[in-house]
């Protein structure tokens, strides 16, 4: 009656086999409790662009950067304080120097102006009214048409690269390039199958 998974839901459990019904079977009634999980999204937290701290003039820009602020607000009678000026100054300091990471894409012939359309397609999806769900069809059909075009573009200048190099007679940096372009990508299995 219950998968084995879910058995530690079941309260209680009774059989009435004297009950008058016209079935072969006997009547089981059966007290569960549910726990429905509720499915939590993750924000598309922007992260900072920690790849320019790599150099070292950008470090040490951004290291006066932070002690600079810290010590113009030098000031907290509590360590809550102090802890709160002190991380504002480095996002602070973060946000002037490093910026944000761009998304990157499975895709390469998305651009940042195609992720900066998702994005706002994305506020529009579960809108209520009907501005909101004629906003989210429109945002939706500019995005499917700037995917379209840019993907032309992009596998316009594939087949370019790949015609100069047959005319060169480079024919193995050609079938390199179609390869990488076309070939199929194949997802590796990590999970144990069973001898089933």
């Amino acid at each position: 009656m219950i998968r084995q998974r879910f058995r530690n839901q079941v309260l209680d459990c009774k059989t009435f086999p004297g009950a008058d019904v016209d079935s072969d079977h006997n009547l089981l009634v059966m007290k569960c409790h549910l726990k429905l999980k509720k499915l939590k999204k993750g924000k598309n937290a922007k992260r900072w662009d920690l790849d320019n701290l790599k150099e070292k003039s950008e470090r040490d820009c951004f290291k006066e950067h932070v002690a600079h602020g810290l010590n113009e607000k030098a000031e907290g009678n509590t360590i809550e304080e102090e802890w709160r000026v002190m991380k504002n100054e480095v996002s602070r300091a973060a946000e002037e120097r490093l910026g944000r990471k761009k998304r990157s894409t499975k895709n390469q012939w998305i651009t940042q102006e195609i992720l900066d359309l998702i994005d706002e397609r994305r506020k529009y999806k579960n809108a209520r009214n009907e501005e909101g769900r004629k906003e989210y069809r429109r945002l939706k059909n500019q995005v499917d048409i700037t995917c379209k075009v840019a993907k032309e573009e992009w596998l316009k200048e594939k087949y370019k690269y790949v015609e100069g190099c047959m005319v060169l007679g480079k024919v193995g940096a050609a079938y390199r390039k179609i390869k990488e372009t076309f070939a199929e990508r194949k997802s590796k299995c990590m999970n144990i199958k069973s001898s089933d």
